[in-house]
């Protein structure tokens, strides 16, 4: 399997909206189903869908969305492998993951960051790190504050 195909079953499962979110136009693959575009045949990226949908990004969209998700699953690698992460301390690595993908989601015109644990938005200035939710259907991808919501009495030692 290449990259790109791991790209699109990627997008597919995390950030294409729902059937019922799109538009005819888009379900056929006729537009884009992040920005609505008309995609000619041939010219947008087929995003894998089946049984009869066909959902397809725009050239711009796909390559915008696909860096912020690339970023986001890169991200959350990270923090399952590195020691200082998983002790609920933050790595330099982290640091710079979250400006990264900042940025990406900004420019993939993606929803304000909010916690799952506490389900406020998060602020510029606080850390948070993402989260799947596995094991349901569909998977979910979120964010949570680093190590402690805002407020909370748990506090965790760092080295």
């Amino acid at each position: 399997m290449t990259a790109d195909c791991d790209l699109q079953a990627s997008l597919l499962v995390y950030a294409v909206p729902a059937r019922t979110a799109l538009t005819p136009e888009q379900n056929a693959g006729a537009r884009c189903v992040w920005c609505g575009a008309p995609v000619p045949p041939g010219a947008g990226r087929d995003l894998g869908g089946h049984g009869g949908w066909s959902p397809h990004g725009c050239p711009a969209c796909y390559e915008v969305q696909g860096a912020w998700l690339r970023t986001y699953l890169e991200w959350a690698d990270h923090i399952r492998v590195c020691a200082t992460c998983r002790a609920g301390c933050w790595c330099a690595t982290s640091a710079d993951f979250q400006g990264c993908l900042t940025e990406s989601a900004h420019r993939a015109d993606r929803p304000p960051v909010v916690c799952a644990r506490c389900e406020r938005e998060v602020e510029a200035a606080e850390r948070f790190e993402p989260r799947i939710r596995a094991g349901g259907r569909p998977q979910r991808i979120g964010y949570v504050h680093a190590a402690v919501c805002p407020g909370d009495e748990r506090r965790w030692p760092c080295p």
